[in-house]
């Protein structure tokens, strides 16, 4: 790249880094107006894990009807074990409780950049960075931040084990997948990043790990079967229209699936089931796992690795914005280290390109939407790169 090219690129830079920090401020305003001027609530996730904590440590159904500091909450969905995890919080009253929720998420974000950083090593500026992991997508971090929802802490603990993985430490990130995984066991997926280092070796720990979280569960069942009785009802009812129509499901492939079928009235006729979109996305979590796994050859592990990440974020069938920190680091990564194209010039275009829509563009849709092409280049550029090797 010549200097004016590079010139242009850093000015260009300069310009989105400019239009991040104005839509930060603006979404750190509309926060003050709305919830500190005014009296929006946030943390409405934390709430309802106190409310579940507080009828299991009473002996009744925290999978039932959820009413909430006397509003109707959405159905706890997590399973008994993750109860069994969080239960000594239920001794907190509810103000300290909150505070502690707040103070524990407050400390993933911090571990959220830490890690990232130690990860990826970074070339952006770190205060840049902050703002892109809360404020990408619209504020996505940040909302994600004022939902109280756990999976901001299940990033930083993923996080966490991906940089063990990085140091070759296996134990550690296997442990840190499961800790995750028993409140949100798709999240299982993220195991695909284990074969980037392990390579085809991986799948025995896979098999060890699967074993092990089975058994736990089991003890679990094994002295309170109601409570996991219960928990697959409420699985059951979370994939009905009736839920989809009151609570959403997300952003991710299920959720673009039910958007669209209900939107053209097939979902729940003859042959369009929430059941069948369970199915589909299944499918397509096997059809692109073994792909990657057996396919995709990259000599660059921290990139490959990178693609493991967003990957996993795009197989998530529930994505939500507090789902997205991860993905976005990747994302931030990739445009720093985009080898997709064999012309330097359309490297940093592309790279440019993926900064300013993660920057400008706030439709909800928009990360599924950039995931997916992301995804689809890596893997056209990877087959096109196998052919020509055998060739």
């Amino acid at each position: 790249m010549n200097l004016l090219e590079k010139k242009i690129e850093n000015r260009i830079k300069i310009v989105i880094y400019f239009l991040l920090i104005i839509a930060s401020i603006d979404i750190l305003l509309t926060f003050f107006d709305k919830s500190v001027v005014g009296n929006l609530k946030h943390f409405g996730d934390a709430e309802l894990y106190f409310c579940a904590l507080q009828k299991y440590a009473a002996n009744l159904n925290p999978y039932g009807n959820m009413d909430c500091f006397g509003k109707t909450a959405m159905h706890f969905q997590y399973t008994p074990l993750s109860l069994v995890l969080l239960y000594p919080l239920n001794f907190f009253d509810l103000s300290a409780y909150k505070y502690f929720w707040i103070l524990i998420e407050l400390l993933s974000i911090v571990a959220i950049f830490i890690y990232s950083k130690k990860i990826f090593k970074f070339d952006t500026n770190a205060f840049i960075l902050c703002l892109f992991i809360l404020f990408s997508f619209g504020g996505t971090g940040w909302s994600g931040f004022l939902s109280g929802n756990i999976s901001v802490i299940l990033s930083a603990v993923i996080l966490f084990g991906i940089y063990k993985l990085t140091k070759n430490k296996v134990l550690p990130y296997i442990m840190t997948i499961i800790f995750a995984s028993i409140f949100k066991p798709y999240l299982l997926i993220f195991f695909l990043s284990g074969f980037v280092i392990y390579k085809n070796n991986f799948f025995k720990y896979i098999f060890k790990s699967l074993i092990f979280l089975i058994f736990i569960h089991f003890i679990c069942f094994y002295f309170n079967q109601d409570l996991y009785l219960n928990y697959l009802k409420i699985i059951n009812i979370s994939t009905t229209n009736f839920f989809y129509t009151n609570f959403g499901s997300g952003i991710g492939l299920i959720g673009l699936g039910n958007g669209l079928f209900n939107k053209f009235q097939l979902l729940n006729s003859n042959y369009i089931t929430p059941q069948f979109i369970q199915i589909f996305w299944l499918t397509i979590v096997f059809i692109f796992s073994l792909t990657f796994i057996f396919y995709i050859n990259d000599p660059n592990n921290k990139r490959k690795l990178c693609y493991s990440l967003i990957l996993a974020s795009f197989l998530n069938p529930y994505l939500m914005n507090y789902d997205l920190y991860i993905c976005i680091i990747s994302i931030v990564y990739l445009s720093e280290n985009s080898l997709l194209y064999k012309n330097k010039t359309f490297n940093k275009l592309f790279s440019l390109c993926l900064l300013i829509f993660i920057t400008t563009i706030h439709d909800k849709f928009a990360c599924l939407f950039l995931l997916s092409l992301i995804l689809f280049l890596f893997f056209m550029n990877s087959f096109q790169n196998k052919k020509t090797r055998i060739s």
